[in-house]
């Protein structure tokens, strides 16, 4: 009987059990693919080992570069199984497997390190994409023609020949099956709606009609093929872009291996030549108009995006000037208010003029921090002088007794967190005296680490609580919205105590 103990061991064996056979019906999965399409290839050869496209050169790129370099055991089974009913000699095998395996594995390597996108997001990366391609079957042709060549099956005559239909089949597989592929993972545009079906099957309709009477015309009109592929690229993007290019390939080559159509010649070579120049063209024009398709809804996405941004930036600039406005020169006012209504208890003249006089300067303040928000600026203490001074300002103009201990180092902070602390400062006192109705308080703001921790307390009634449109709720908001944190408890009748804790940036040269 198994123990608890036990059943670590027991489950990571189990887990590497379903890993391994994972791995394995991922490489037989690749394997089969391969050799479905290297039969589906076969099967279109026009005269002796004659191929326009090889379908599995794409097929092993797409899995290489997906699944990643642990499934080339895949590859090379299928590469084998497709090989065995030719009989080639032993050196010939090898070097034409070799070149199948270097086909699938350099072009992956070369797009993982180049390509950090879609390869049909945009032009620049399609181009990265082909070339890639070019690449490995360009490799593939030259090991496979001289092991063909060194082994006999070939003499140098024909070297030239056999390099550029090798070459040109393997290209035009890779540019048909690997778009295909990577087009049909992604998640579908959000932009196609939901009677897409239905037009789908009337695209391919339309393709299939305009490709055969193109075909078979008399003189041959293949251009009448592109229509169909530019709706089908600019309608359904990716996908609808490499569809097209293989329902298109995929007529013309089944029309040459039947005889038929304006590519079956009497050269067999000439013909070859002319049909894979037609596909070529047909899934190049198919894959650029996907990309710019891909770059002009890109464009159109982060113009929108933009757009949001914008109304966003002036929303938060709004409600930025609304809270400047309450938290700078509101208290002023505010404060002002109360020390007016203050002089008319008083019962000597000498006092009533100096509460005037000072009353005056409260006003004179608040006039300039006025100028300055219109400006976009600071408050002129806090920007020529900085935090500790502008926030002494604000206890000493205060109704109440406010005590300040403030410990920065002498250092100037960023203006953004100078300027988010003076107006909580200011916030906080002008509650303590309009709302807690408190007679003193005390502010403590000192840099601990990485944070500027400020303390407000006051002694008065508490119970202050957060409103949607109140001036809590302003300041939680100003103070999160640089990543900081904002806390507040107010008892009844014990007084309200703000912790916040601001991210620091030292200005340089500070």
């Amino acid at each position: 009987m198994l123990s608890e103990a036990h059943l670590p061991h027991v489950n990571g064996v189990l887990d590497s059990e379903r890993n391994w056979f994972r791995y394995a019906g991922t490489v037989l999965l690749v394997a089969l693919v391969y050799f479905l399409a290297a039969l589906a290839g076969n099967s279109l050869k026009f005269t002796g080992n004659v191929d326009a496209i090889w379908p599995p050169a794409g097929v092993a790129i797409a899995a290489v570069y997906i699944l990643g370099l642990r499934v080339w055991p895949g590859i090379l089974i299928g590469d084998i199984l497709a090989d065995y009913p030719h009989h080639l000699p032993v050196l010939a095998s090898v070097g034409q497997t070799t070149g199948n395996m270097l086909e699938a594995i350099v072009p992956a390597i070369l797009l993982a390190r180049f390509l950090r996108r879609s390869p049909l997001a945009n032009l620049d990366a399609l181009a990265i994409l082909v070339l890639c391609i070019m690449a490995g079957t360009a490799l593939s042709a030259t090991v496979g023609g001289l092991s063909i060549l060194a082994a006999g099956v070939t003499d140098v005559a024909d070297f030239a020949t056999v390099w550029r239909t090798w070459f040109l089949a393997d290209t035009c597989g890779a540019l048909l099956i690997v778009p295909l592929v990577l087009a049909w993972m992604e998640k579908p545009e959000p932009h196609i709606p939901k009677r897409s079906r239905l037009e789908l099957a009337a695209l391919v309709l339309t393709l299939v009609t305009l490709s055969e009477i193109a075909l078979r015309a008399t003189p041959p009109l293949a251009y009448l093929a592109f229509p169909p592929i530019i709706w089908a690229a600019v309608r359904f993007g990716a996908r609808g872009g490499t569809l097209a290019a293989a329902v298109t390939t995929a007529i013309a080559v089944v029309d040459m291996a039947r005889e038929e159509g304006p590519f079956a010649l009497h050269s067999i070579t000439l013909g070859t030549i002319t049909l894979q120049a037609y596909i070529a063209t047909t899934i190049l024009t198919a894959l650029a108009l996907t990309a710019m398709v891909g770059e002009r809804r890109l464009f159109s996405r982060r113009l929108a995006e933009a757009r949001t941004r914008l109304s966003e930036s002036a929303e938060i600039e709004r409600r930025r000037l609304e809270r400047n406005l309450h938290d700078g020169a509101q208290q002023r006012l505010s404060a002002l208010s109360i020390r007016l209504r203050s002089a008319t208890l008083l019962g000597e003249p000498d006092q009533y003029v100096s509460v005037m006089h000072r009353a005056g300067e409260e006003l004179d303040l608040a006039l300039e921090e006025l100028r300055e928000l219109a400006r976009g600026i600071h408050p002129t203490l806090l920007t020529r002088f900085g935090l500790a001074i502008a926030v002494d300002a604000v206890a000493a103009r205060s109704t109440i007794d406010v005590h300040v201990d403030i410990n920065m180092g002498g250092a100037r902070f960023d203006p953004l967190v100078e300027s988010t602390v003076y107006y909580l400062v200011a916030e906080a006192v002008s509650n303590a005296q309009r709302h807690s109705h408190a007679s003193k308080a005390s502010i403590r703001i000192a840099r601990e680490g990485e944070m500027v921790l400020v303390t407000i307390r006051d002694d008065g009634v508490g119970g202050a609580v957060e409103r949607a449109d109140g001036g809590l709720s302003g300041l939680r908001d100003r103070i999160e919205g640089i990543g900081g944190s904002f806390a507040i408890t107010s008892p009844v009748g014990v007084g309200t105590t703000v912790l916040v804790g601001v991210p620091l940036r030292i200005l340089d040269g500070e």
